[in-house]
């Protein structure tokens, strides 16, 4: 008797999980693409261990500050 309880309250607590993905599964539905890239990003960066510190050279700032700005970066110069 017992053991059919559990089993129960395991049949009853999976439907509810289930329920309750759906219903965050529906809610991504109307959301467009680039947001919900951005909520995993978001998500992933949340659980991810924490950076120490973090260096930063010319040599990686130069091309990404040239493709903001929409310019090129002569790489033949380095």
């Amino acid at each position: 008797m017992l053991a059919d309880a559990q089993a129960d309250a395991t049949r009853v607590i999976g439907a509810a999980d289930n329920e309750a993905e759906a219903a965050r599964l529906a809610a991504y539905e109307e959301l467009e693409a680039v947001t919900i890239l951005g909520l995993a990003v978001k998500e992933l960066a949340a659980n991810l261990p924490a950076i120490g510190t973090l260096n930063i050279t010319p040599d990686l700032l130069t091309p990404l500050l040239a493709r903001l700005g929409g310019g090129t970066v002569d790489r033949s110069a380095a």
